[in-house]
């Protein structure tokens, strides 16, 4: 997404992020969430990272290569399922990918797939574009 379609995407990763076991304030929450709506993605971006620096709680990582700046968390979530996610910024533009996988699927593998799925979907993107999505039908 890019430009006004680009509020509000963030958001819902915050809430994974809790749920990873990431600890936020209300303060910080209301700030998060602020920049969210504000669709300041590459500062809610900068600041996701900087709080998710040395985890404990989940697996945390930077991606060099695949736009301006990208994030990948991690978690085994427990009873046989892992989950992922990233978001990058390639611009204005920011595209993600989440994964809910089972225990077989080994962190590296997750990764690589979140960075393919964003790699075609960068390389299949102009520099500026809107998201058209189709009214349903009566």
């Amino acid at each position: 997404m890019q430009g006004e379609q680009a509020k509000n995407v963030l958001g819902p990763h915050l809430v994974h992020l809790t749920a990873f076991g990431l600890q936020l304030d209300q303060a910080l929450t209301d700030q998060l969430y602020a920049l969210d709506r504000a669709g300041a993605n590459r500062d809610l971006l900068a600041r996701l990272i900087e709080l998710s620096k040395g985890s404990r709680a989940f697996s945390y990582r930077s991606v060099d290569g695949l736009g301006d700046l990208t994030y990948w968390a991690w978690k085994d979530t427990g009873h046989g399922v892992r989950q992922g996610f990233s978001d990058r910024m390639r611009g204005e533009a920011i595209a993600g990918a989440s994964l809910v996988v089972g225990d077989k699927v080994d962190e590296n593998l997750a990764l690589d797939l979140a960075s393919l799925i964003v790699r075609q979907a960068f390389t299949r993107l102009p520099p500026q574009f809107v998201l058209v999505t189709p009214t349903p039908a009566p």
